[in-house]
Formats: structure tokens, sequence, C-alpha cells
């Protein structure tokens, strides 16, 4: 982040509560959305208000093709999809994934790789 946070703008988007966003964010330079409800096109309409960015300038990185992979692919921005950062998930996203390692296996995709 460090090497990042001079060319880039760093923005964190959650669908989790303001506390717990605040609490991730609150030693980054950054700008943090919560409660954007992604794959919502909500996010990206803030993003554009807020940030006066075009989608050629905007790339999202998370770690669920449900939820973060598909909000960037339904607005057509850049999508990087890496592993999970922590052991536990929330129920909805355990559901989530059940369904996501589905889905990456049968359009052939796995984490770690890159895709065109």
């Amino acid at each position: 982040i460090e090497k990042l946070k001079d060319k880039f703008r760093l923005v964190i988007a959650s669908n989790s509560h303001q506390k717990r966003v605040n609490a991730f964010c609150h030693d980054l330079p950054c700008v943090s959305f919560h409660h954007v409800m992604k794959p919502s096109k909500k996010l990206y309409r803030q993003i554009l208000k807020k940030h006066l960015a075009k989608k050629e300038e905007i790339c999202i990185i998370g770690d669920q093709l449900l939820t973060d992979i598909l909000f960037g692919n339904r607005v057509g921005i850049m999508t990087i999809l890496v592993d999970k950062k922590g052991q536990k998930d929330l129920h909805i996203t355990r559901f989530n994934r059940f369904f996501e390692k589905r889905i990456m296996r049968k359009i052939n995709i796995e984490r770690g790789h890159y895709y065109e």
C-alpha cells in the first residue's frame, strides 16, 4: 500500500457495516464505502461521483467471485481475483463460496493463475 498510495487512489468497498470497515481502514490512506451491496451497481455510481474516475482507470481487486468480480464485470471494470485473507467466513460468504467453487470449476479457472 505504501508503494501504491503515491500513484493510485485506494478505495475499500465492503458489504459489511461501517464500524468494521472503519476499523480495517483507519490506518490506510483510503476512501471507504460500507453496505455497498456488491454486486449492485450502486458502488460504481458512488466511486464515479466521488472520484470522477473512468472505467479504464479502475481495477477491482477482490476475493469473492460472486460479489467483487461479478460487480466489476457487470460495470465493465478490470478485475483481479485474489485468495481470501482470513480463515473464517461469514455464513453468507460460505454459501457464496460453495457456488463460487462450482462456477470456477465449470469455467476452468483457478485462484493464483493469471488470465487475460
